[in-house]
């Protein structure tokens, strides 16, 4: 609350109520202008000091500050731990698809039904092979 006294001698208070929307950070900075403009245009009108249609503005210029040092370097840390983490997950996936596949030729025995059909070792192993870096 502000207690104004006018060239009269005779006193008025002033009381705001402010809304926050919290989500901008530069809102409490951009309210003290406002309420202050509001102030001091009251002021002058009730003093005859301006016309009562006077366009009185207070601009407000909000400039953000420079990024420290110590964030970027804590920004520098955590992209390099995330980084980290989705490597290794990506690593485990591709691990578990090989997995699988030898798993899978366990299960089934490919490889005893090929040699039983006639083909030789190196030529299975060959085959595993290209197919890996194929698919």
């Amino acid at each position: 609350m502000f207690t104004g006294t006018n060239s009269f001698g005779s006193r008025t208070k002033y009381s705001s109520v402010l809304l926050l929307n919290a989500t901008a950070q530069a809102v409490v900075g951009a309210f003290a202008p406002q309420v202050y403009t509001a102030y001091l245009k009251d002021y002058l009108i009730r003093n005859t000091l301006v016309p009562a249609d006077a366009a009185l503005n207070v601009t407000f210029v909000d400039h953000g500050l420079p990024i420290s040092r110590a964030f970027k370097t804590i920004q520098k840390a955590s992209s390099g731990i995330s980084s980290a983490f989705l490597m290794a997950i990506a690593w485990m996936m591709v691990s578990d698809s090989q997995i699988q596949a030898i798993i899978k030729e366990r299960e089934k025995d490919v490889k005893h039904q090929i040699m039983i059909s006639g083909c030789s070792l190196s030529a299975y192993w060959i085959g595993n092979y290209l197919a890996d870096i194929i698919w």
